[in-house]
């Protein structure tokens, strides 16, 4: 039964009478559509077709065969499975007709000239892995096509148009072969192979049906029907009987004993016929025996048990394609299909459906009511309700109301609806025709009196109370009352006969007012007690509304009703939760809202609430428990005056997405329990069974841990013990096989070992952790689906062994090397000032480092024929490697460095030492062979990890040579074009790798010209909100002075960084060496 969404219409059903149907809520059941994921012919890369699918149940990922072959969904990416082995590479492999799985789990795929199965790999990836190789050699492997095929415990049955073959898990022990000794070409081909339980039959053309009987195919007696008659799907009925199904003749029943009779079912023969079922080699059932039927034209018909058809789901529903081809359903009752071009998902067990835009509906979804058995709801555009109506000839249509402006709500009265916007209000009775009522103001509230059910109550925010009475079908204004004479009213609730609790416009307040049926009236303000008892103490008007409370200097204050299950109560601005006496004063309950509130209330907005157009809660009929939409969930609460709101459950709302939630809700008792209607933002109202929901079958897959990557190669997932050099930099990619809105799957992570904290929350499947040192270590993973469920925790153990130079007997060394350095030092400072080295003791390593570290410095910058040259250094809180010098052979020829030593104080400042010392016993050579010979003489001396990047210019009167050792590029200004280029040479730094070779290029320097050379403490300084200083800035400064001089340039560009660090000290030191061309 497809039911439909109808516009409330003044049209149509001569004969129904839609508000007096006499069924009851039990027996009502409403569509609407199932969740469907879609993967489109797009997100499968565009395949020339699609046919087959199967979620492996070890993994829990997505196969899909496909015309070009196997691709593999992870949850996160789509993923090709070559198909490659000793026959298929010399052939075009191509058609995965069938992907099947057997009882141990081992996944099996077949089509056009392969056959073989899905293995993990050593890195954790799916391979595909022939077994056509083991063919015997009667067959010839060059020229199989396999249709299909399925799997009984762990064998697995193919079938050729000629023959069926056995696998039984390590050969293939048997083949048969039907039409070898046919004249006909098409006699005794095969049509199909199918399995009903254990049993397996066949259908070949121009005989009819087959049986597997002691290892056997045997002719069944009495299906020679099926000779001429395709065989689509067989489907076991009880125990006794099997359905034939076919796409060209009626249902036949395959008896116990043999015999083949006519099965009686008409409609379905018929259905199956006209809308063209297709093959499948073995009928899936749903976990309550439902049964997916696939179709060629008809996307999927579900029968049920005994054959009789529940209903359809085809591109109505959502599908991209009524042209099914294969179907598969997992254990958790999830159906995947194929559809020729793309494949899709469908939650058949699904706690929740929908009825959206395809159905007619436009608008935000603002109320939703039950008005004798039929489910109303309006949005902002129009009036809704839901059919149920079982008559399957009817076809309805989507029909505006046609009002002149947006419906603001609706009501029952008296077997009819009144329905309102904010021009007039109508009638609308049980044969669908309207009314107007009225177009005389601007309404808000309607609702039918407790007093007299002849009289319509309507607030409107001018003219205030307006009474309506009908009398003979026609509707009267009797009379009309604002409170205190002159204010309106925007809502009202009638607390009992007669009694409203009234809000009047303007925020001015909350009013009683009492009434009858001859026009009197009478009205008092609604005070909590501490504000009626400072009105009282002062003699204060008993009807002050809100702006006269401000006037005499009290604070104005606003109250709030809501329904429970015997009575209303009203709440304030504080959450303070208050009950009516016998004369519907407040007292204090001594309870508080905020357990409720504190839960972020989806869209309270007050206006809506107590104008009726969406609730702020809604009380369940069957329970008296209290239900409110909140952020958190579905809130179900139990009120009593002694214990306030106590929360029951909060129940999930799964996959819907409470983003989309408008705030409107319903709440139905059913058989199945109680069910919520939820209306949205997006054109759209949802059914939902919370009870249903917690009761889901579920599949809860573990995230993968698809790849480990250490230092930029994949390992072994095996492996997991690595040495230090090789371990610095790990990385992990991972997927979560759930298929329910996977755009919206999440992922955490820690690193045990480094770091006991989780991640936030991200849905990159990737993490990198960087510089760990030795130590054992365990990678956790965990994912968070769409419903809010998180996983339990995936984990991948390794270990990184500790280097050499980090051993017991390098420390000594080191602490024998530091010793003496020490010595040294200490008699350098002494040969200076006894005094200083006395001083100097008592300094730490940091200070005598710094000191170090200046005296490598030149005392002077060299003056040089045509170049202008400045260089300065900045030390940072800690003492690192920056040096700068000069060294000159002859008076035409100049040699400038700048470098960076690996780590801080004393190691640095040696590693600077021995720089220093290897280019003063160097003879004159070319620049980069300077930086070779310096590296040899770093790497001899093997100083562990300590590392120097360094720079070598050459300057001559025409042009300046230059070689970089893992130096950040330096800037080149260039007077003529204006511009500031930033060239980089790659290299690895000193002592990197023995015999390592550098470049050299060239600058031919104009007048005006300028280089800048900086070491990386410059560009990567960071500022109080831990931004870097950056490349572009030193660009910048550089192309705007021009005109300065070389020692002017350093002092701009050290200026602008101390503005930049506010006058701080950078963390690493900075060093800058600027040569410009007189």
């Amino acid at each position: 039964m497809r039911l439909q969404i109808l516009f409330l219409i003044l049209l149509i059903f001569n004969s129904s009478n839609l508000f007096t149907q006499t069924e009851t809520e039990s027996s009502l059941e409403y569509g609407g559509k199932l969740p469907i994921e879609n993967f489109d012919n797009q997100f499968l890369n565009r395949p020339k077709s699609v046919w087959s699918i199967l979620r492996s149940s070890s993994n829990n990922k997505l196969l899909i065969g496909t015309y070009e072959g196997i691709s593999e969904f992870d949850g996160q990416n789509l993923k090709s499975i070559e198909i490659k082995g000793e026959i298929e590479n010399q052939i075009n492999p191509s058609f995965t007709r069938t992907i099947i799985e057997d009882e141990k789990g081992q996944v099996y795929v077949a089509g056009g000239g392969f056959f073989g199965r899905i293995f993990d790999n050593a890195y954790g990836n799916s391979e595909y892995s022939s077994l056509m190789n083991k063919l015997p050699d009667s067959i010839n492997p060059y020229n199989q096509f396999y249709w299909g095929g399925l799997s009984n415990k762990s064998e697995v049955y193919l079938y050729t148009r000629e023959s069926i073959i056995r696998w039984n898990g390590n050969e293939f022990d048997k083949n048969w072969v039907f039409n070898k000794n046919s004249k006909n070409k098409n006699e005794g081909e095969i049509q199909t192979l199918i399995g009903v339980n254990e049993r397996i039959f066949t259908k070949v053309w121009g005989k009819g049906l087959y049986e597997l009987i002691d290892n056997e195919f045997q002719f069944i007696k009495g299906s020679e029907l099926y000779s001429t008659n395709r065989v689509e799907s067989m489907i076991e009925i009880n125990e006794e009987d099997i359905a034939i199904l076919s796409s060209s003749t009626e249902i036949n029943i395959l008896k116990k004993d043999g015999a083949i009779i006519n099965g009686d079912f008409r409609e379905l023969s018929k259905w199956l016929i006209d809308n063209k079922i297709y093959n499948v080699s073995r009928q899936s059932k749903l976990s309550n025996e439902n049964i997916p039927i696939i179709s060629f034209d008809s996307g999927i018909l579900l029968v049920d048990k005994n054959l009789s058809i529940i209903g359809q789901i085809d591109q109505k529903d959502g599908l991209l394609s009524n042209t099914i081809t294969s179907i598969f359903i997992d254990s958790q009752d999830d159906i995947y299909l194929t559809n020729l071009l793309s494949a899709a998902k469908i939650n058949a067990n699904s706690a929740y459906s929908v009825y959206d835009k395809d159905d007619g509906i436009k608008g935000l979804v603002r109320k939703i009511n039950k008005i004798n058995n039929q489910l109303f709801f309006n949005t902002t555009e129009d009036l809704y309700f839901i059919d149920s109506n079982k008559d399957k000839s009817l076809e309805f249509k989507v029909n505006n109301l046609k009002f002149n402006d947006l419906p603001k709500n609706f009501i029952e009265f008296n077997n009819s609806i009144v329905a309102i916007n904010s021009k007039k209000m109508i009638e609308i009775n049980s044969n669908f025709q309207t009314k107007t009522i009225s177009n005389l103001g601007s309404y808000q509230c309607p609702s039918q009196s407790l007093l007299n059910e002849n009289l319509l109550i309507v607030s409107d925010p001018t003219q205030g109370l307006l009474f309506y009475e009908k009398l003979k079908n026609n509707f009267s204004l009797k009379y009309k009352r604002r409170v205190r004479g002159d204010l309106g009213v925007i809502g009202f609730r009638e607390l009992s006969p007669g009694i409203l609790y009234v809000e009047t416009s303007g925020d001015e307040g909350s009013f009683i007012i009492s009434y009858d049926s001859f026009g009197n009236f009478n009205e008092k303000r609604l005070f909590i007690p501490k504000i009626k008892e400072i009105i009282s103490n002062n003699n204060y008007d008993n009807n002050l509304i809100n702006s006269e409370l401000n006037e005499i200097s009290l604070e104005p204050f606003y109250l709030y009703i809501l329904p429970t299950e015997n009575e209303y109560i009203i709440f304030n601005d504080d959450l303070e939760i208050f009950g009516f006496d016998q004369n519907f004063e407040l007292f204090p309950l001594n309870q508080n809202f905020e357990s409720i509130f504190n839960q972020d209330i989806i869209e309270f907005v007050w206006l809506e609430i107590i104008t009726g157009r969406k609730p702020l809660t809604i009380v369940s009929s069957k329970t008296g428990h209290n239900w409110f939409l909140t952020q958190n969930g579905i809130v179900e609460t139990a009120f009593s005056k002694e214990n306030g709101f106590k929360i029951i459950k909060t129940h999930s709302y799964g996959l819907i997405d409470k983003d989309e939630l408008s705030g409107s809700f319903f709440i139905e008792n059913t058989s199945q329990g109680e069910k919520i209607w939820l209306g949205s933002i997006d054109s759209k109202i949802i059914q939902y069974n919370p009870e249903k929901y917690m009761n889901e079958k579920r599949i809860n897959p573990l995230p993968i841990i698809d790849n480990v990557i250490v230092d930029g190669k994949q390992i072994f997932k095996n492996f997991n013990s690595f040495s230090f050099n090789e371990s610095r930099n790990v990385r992990f990619r991972f997927s979560y096989p759930n298929f329910d809105k996977f755009n919206k799957n999440k992922f955490r992570y820690r690193l045990i070992g480094l770091n006991e904290d989780w991640s936030e929350w991200t849905s990159s499947n990737e993490s990198v952790f960087t510089n760990l040192f030795e130590g054992e270590y365990s990678f956790q993973l965990q994912s968070l689906n769409a419903e809010g469920i998180i996983s339990e925790i995936s984990e991948f153990y390794f270990d990184i062994r500790t280097p050499w130079y980090r051993t017991i007997l390098s420390y000594i060394i080191y602490a024998a090397i530091a010793v003496i350095l020490i010595l040294f030092f200490g008699r350098y400072q002494a040969n200076r000032s006894r005094i200083q080295a006395e001083n100097n003791r008592r300094i730490s390593d940091l200070e005598e480092a710094k000191k170090i570290q200046e005296s490598m410095l030149p005392k002077i910058i060299p003056e040089f024929a045509g170049y202008d040259i400045a260089a300065g250094l900045i030390t940072s809180t800690e003492v690192g490697g920056d040096y700068y010098d000069f060294f000159q052979s002859n008076k035409n020829e100049l040699f400038a460095v700048c470098g960076d030593a690996t780590g801080h104080g004393t190691a640095a400042g040696m590693m600077v030492s021995i720089i220093k010392s290897g280019l003063n016993g160097l003879p004159i050579l070319s620049v980069n062979v300077i930086l070779e010979k310096l590296n040899n003489i770093v790497k001899k001396i093997d100083l562990g990890r300590l590392r120097m990047s360094l720079s070598v210019l050459k300057l001559t009167k025409e042009k300046i040579e230059y070689s970089a050792a893992a130096m950040p590029p330096f800037f080149y200004y260039n007077t003529k074009k204006g511009t500031c280029q930033e060239i980089l040479l790659e290299g690895l730094p000193l002592g990197g790798l023995k015999n390592e070779s550098y470049t050299k290029q060239s600058l031919k320097m104009s007048t005006g010209d300028t280089i800048m050379v900086v070491s990386d403490g410059l560009p990567e300084a960071e500022n109080e909100n831990k931004e870097l200083y950056d490349y572009q800035r030193i660009n910048s400064i550089l192309k705007t002075s021009n005109e300065f001089s070389a020692e002017e340039i350093k002092k701009k560009l050290f200026n602008s960084l101390d503005k930049w660090l506010k006058g701080g000290i950078p963390q690493d030191d900075v060093t800058v060496l600027i040569i410009k061309k007189n």
